[in-house]
């Protein structure tokens, strides 16, 4: 599973800096964040061990509408956080190659698009 992977490559570390993203919060319909957690096992844990620290994106709000505007601020507010808590020190992989942390992400790699698009204030 990618969370043992994750774990495997920081150790233990990886929880006092890890951020659950979670994207198109508006499929949830009916169902909450947290219920989405609770049924997946794996995620919950692994969000516990965060000390929750889970944000969720509606990705259908309009670009430059006051929520999504929102969303970007919750979510910067959380890095901050993040890295106060860890005297801005960045997270070091367990051994010697740091490019093999490319390799956790096994989709499309949207993500990453996704999180440069947040930084740049385009989503």
């Amino acid at each position: 599973p990618v969370l043992q992977e994750v774990n495997n490559l920081f150790g233990d570390d990886i929880y006092r800096y890890a951020l659950i993203v979670l994207t198109f919060e508006d499929y949830l319909s009916d169902s909450t964040v947290e219920e989405f957690l609770k049924a997946n096992t794996e995620l919950k844990e692994f969000s516990k061990k965060t000390g929750d620290k889970c944000i969720a994106f509606n990705n259908s709000l309009e670009n430059g509408s006051e929520e999504a505007s929102e969303q970007r601020k919750r979510f910067f507010v959380y890095l901050d956080a993040i890295l106060r808590q860890n005297d801005e020190q960045p997270l070091q992989r367990k051994g010697a190659c740091a490019q093999c942390c490319v390799r956790l992400c096994s989709c499309c790699r949207l993500c990453l698009t996704w999180c440069k698009q947040i930084i740049n204030g385009d989503r």
